[in-house]
């Protein structure tokens, strides 16, 4: 029993060596999603120790039925082996094409694991002849099968050879790279499990009786990866062991250097840092300089001696430590600095001897000063604590960046990059700080406001580089104009602003003097080349403080004085008039309040004036906008339709109001409702002249198809008395969609009936001021007329503004038959419009 107990202990050793082996590698290395070698090494160990217990538990078998089970998990962990060996080999030693490697050992490796498991025996056999309890000296026995070896097992046995051959061959990869160790280990191994293989195919042939060894190299091999990784564990824990300890020693250093420079304040940044260095290294003095141009001089930005700040100070760099710093990492002198250097001046009186030193450096390395710290007696640095002198170098290098960088941007932000005046930041930025930057009483003062008069004229004429030319002579001669006191600065492109401080109390007189003199002086020729530039200017005045509180408000107010100069025309001053203003703001702030009603659609209503006939039918309607805010109540159209026209709202007010009247007409059709044969919306000269209005209102109207002739459009005859001919192509493309065309307001403009019979009219609409005046006969032979020409034309004629039945009477003698105004009714919302056209329905009866 002694040699069997031998080679049980033998099986459980391999068996606890894989299982250790795989141990070793998971604490070594933390497997990564991308670490393949790793993870056949693991598959390796788990197959191998599993092929060693399959194997002693198949020589332990006392059934064959037993034998068969536990020889078939052998040749599956074998396989599984072979895979992971051959996988993690190719990797290891860096085999070409490793994916097609990998796809090759894994079809043939799971080809073999089929056949394994579903064929009728194990790889080994093709049939069994049969079970023999082979004997061990000292009366131990083991189980062996007998039986003929097949196709598979020739498969098998190849797999495993041809893998142990290309692995003999890929160790010379290994001995190239001088791994002369590895390269002998691997080496024996293959010879071993080579040997293996033989005695096992002599085993399944029943040349030798012996428990199978192939997986007693491959303990070996594992065996010497363990002590591999054992080895590695213990260096790397070494290595751990040793970087933690840095890592205190640093971290200690800068958490002592970081106590307090967390601030980043300008102010006080760079004091923190000094202090906190001089501290650690426990010196005497320290300085940050900046490296002039010339690269002769550094120029101290903070000097910090014995605790106290020295004033700033320039010292020239021959012949000092400085000079060697800038061209070093650190300079370091522990102890006589003094006596190495003594032409430095500075040194010698102060009695320095050690010095450390490194130098400021901007993005691309180059130098841009000095971080310096000097000492009067000798000193030890520690190395960490140089290591955080350059991080803090780094940081202070990164502070000087980010000074420089913010300088620049200032300059950017509140400076004209052509002229060098301030620009209209930089300008309010002053001005705010004379009117407001004391609490002392501010002395009266002037601001002027200039614009040159048709500049865009000479950048179009002249080009931009002569424009800029001109702008830079204004420059010129506003600086000459001004004397100390003054302020100047460029507002805008064409736009410069003079500020004139007085210590009259009443400077108000003095603006006229101030503007001829500017005139005369910026209206002297340019000469450029052989081109003579004459500039008008327009200027608007403001007087401080008296009309503004705070900068702002005063650029605002020259700002408005400016525009009502030029609305006067070229060459013209204005002083700030607070009625124009309030005006304007009014305007301004009724601007604010209609784009925030056209967004949030619920303050703009439908309202509807009826047109009725001499029968008193409601024979049509005219739709008219109202406003109703919910803070300032109803505003009136007369009031915002010129803001509109102004600013360029009057198209999204046009878009909203014709969606608005074709949804709701389209709703009252879906809901049977009666309607008047027509409705008449109005259109701006603004409006009919957007390239986009014509095809925005054809896109609703298709939309919600609406009846023909039920919308009608009322133009103005300015509307088209500047673009005739367009204005007659896009009448006649709607006109052709179904719409009808009115001309409102007949009568009180151009009204040329050679241009109205060019236009596609359906009907004219005559101007309340011809009703106003029907006790004129003249006016009344001018109704007669107008009726005529629309009998003649073939066009419907409405009266408006009929208030009273004496004028009703009188139309109606005159032959007129439709009329509009409040005789009748004001203009009605919706539901009461449709309440009015019911009441109007079955009324036969004439008017009179």
């Amino acid at each position: 029993m002694h040699h069997f107990s031998v080679i049980s202990s033998l099986f459980s050793a391999s068996i606890a060596i894989c299982l250790m082996t795989l141990l070793m590698v998971a604490l070594t290395h933390r497997i990564k999603q991308d670490d393949a070698p790793y993870y056949s090494l693991l598959l390796l160990c788990l197959s191998t120790a599993a092929y060693q217990a399959c194997t002693w538990q198949y020589h332990l078998s006392t059934s064959e039925a037993e034998a068969l089970y536990w020889l078939r998990g052998q040749i599956s962990a074998a396989i599984i082996g072979l895979g992971a060996y051959g996988w993690g080999f190719a990797q290891w030693s860096r085999q070409a094409f490793p994916r097609v490697w990998l796809t090759a050992i894994c079809v043939v490796s799971g080809v073999l694991l089929l056949a394994n498991m579903f064929a009728q025996y194990p790889l080994r056999f093709a049939s069994i002849t049969g079970f023999v309890p082979a004997q061990i000296s000292e009366g131990g026995k083991f189980a062996l099968l007998s039986g003929e070896p097949g196709s598979w097992n020739y498969l098998y046995h190849g797999f495993g050879v041809f893998i142990l051959i290309w692995s003999l061959w890929r160790i010379q990869s290994f001995f190239r790279r001088r791994n002369y160790l590895l390269s002998f280990g691997l080496l024996m191994f293959v010879i071993l499990q080579l040997s293996g293989s033989v005695i096992a195919v002599a085993i399944d042939a029943g040349q030798v009786h012996s428990v199978y060894l192939s997986g007693f190299p491959m303990a070996f091999l594992l065996l010497f990866v363990g002590v591999a990784f054992a080895l590695r564990l213990t260096h790397q824990t070494y290595y751990l062991r040793r970087q933690i300890v840095r890592r205190q020693q640093i971290e200690g250093a800068l958490s002592a250097l970081a106590k307090g420079v967390s601030s980043q304040s300008e102010g006080n940044y760079y004091r923190q840092l000094l202090d906190n260095l001089l501290s650690l290294f426990s010196m005497r003095m320290g300085m940050i300089g900046l490296l002039d141009p010339s690269g002769q001089s550094v120029t101290t930005t903070l000097a910090i001696d014995n605790g106290e700040t020295l004033e700033n100070f320039t010292y020239s760099l021959n012949n000092t430590p400085c000079e060697n710093t800038l061209a070093s990492d650190i300079c370091l002198y522990t102890d006589h600095v003094a006596e190495v250097f003594p032409d430095d001046q500075a040194l010698q009186h102060m009695g320095m001897q050690a010095y450390v030193g490194v130098p400021l450096q901007d993005a691309g390395q180059k130098p841009v000063g000095l971080l310096v710290l000097l000492h009067d007696a000798p000193i030890k640095p520690r190395e960490e604590h140089l290591k955080v002198l350059h991080v803090f170098a780094s940081r202070a290098s990164a502070e000087l960046a980010r000074d420089k960088v913010e300088a620049n941007l200032r300059d950017a932000a509140f400076t004209d990059a052509l002229t060098r005046l301030p620009n209209r930041l930089g300008f309010l930025h002053q001005l705010s700080a004379r009117l407001e930057g004391s609490d002392e009483p501010q002395l009266p003062a002037i601001l002027m406001l200039f614009n040159i008069d048709g500049f865009r004229d000479i950048n179009r004429i002249y080009g931009h580089d002569i424009a800029e030319l001109v702008l830079l002579e204004v420059n010129h001669r506003l600086r000459e104009y001004a004397i100390d006191g003054y302020l100047l600065g460029r507002t805008g492109g064409d736009e410069f602003a003079v500020l004139i401080v007085h210590t009259s109390p009443h400077p108000a007189p003095l603006i006229p003097l101030h503007w001829e003199a500017l005139s005369v002086k910026l209206g002297a020729p340019i000469l450029l080349g052989n081109r003579h530039i004459t500039l008008q200017t327009s200027m608007g005045a403001v007087v401080l403080p008296d009309m503004a509180e705070s900068a702002s408000e005063a650029l605002r107010h020259a700002e408005s004085a400016l525009r009502q100069a030029k609305q006067a025309g070229k060459q013209q001053y204005r002083v700030y008039d607070p009625v124009l203003q309030k005006s304007q703001d009014r305007k301004e702030y009724l601007e604010r309040l209609l784009q925030q009603a056209l967004r949030d659609d619920q303050q703009l209503k439908l309202f509807f004036q009826p047109q009725l006939n001499a029968n008193n039918e409601c024979v049509g309607a005219e739709v008219l906008l109202r406003w109703d805010h919910p803070e300032e109540g109803p505003i009136s159209p007369a009031e915002f339709v010129p803001v509109a026209e102004k600013s360029g709202l009057i198209n999204g007010v046009g878009q909203w109001l014709f969606r608005a009247i074709i949804v709701q007409l389209r709703t009252w059709i879906d809901q049977g409702e009666q309607l008047p044969p027509q409705c008449s919306v109005n259109v701006s000269a603004l409006q009919l002249a957007d390239e986009g209005f014509v095809s925005h209102l054809l896109a609703l109207l298709n939309r919600y198809e609406l009846p023909e002739g039920l919308l009608v459009l009322e133009i103005t005859e300015s509307g088209f008395v500047e673009d005739m001919q367009q204005a007659i192509e896009k009448l006649h493309q709607l006109r052709n969609q179904g719409l009808r065309i009115a001309l409102d307001d007949f009568g009180t403009g151009y009204s040329s009936l050679s241009y109205i019979r060019q236009l596609p009219l359906d009907e004219i609409k005559v101007d309340k001021s011809f009703v106003d005046q029907l006790d004129d006969p003249t006016n009344r032979g001018l109704i007669e007329s107008i009726l005529a020409i629309g009998r003649h034309m073939s066009l419907d004629v409405v009266l408006e503004g009929v208030e009273s039945k004496q004028q009703l009477r009188q139309l109606i003698a005159l032959g007129c038959h439709r009329f509009q105004g409040y005789y009748f009714s004001k203009p009605l919302p919706a539901s009461a419009f449709l309440a009015f056209i019911k009441q109007h329905s079955d009324k036969k009866a004439p008017l009179t």
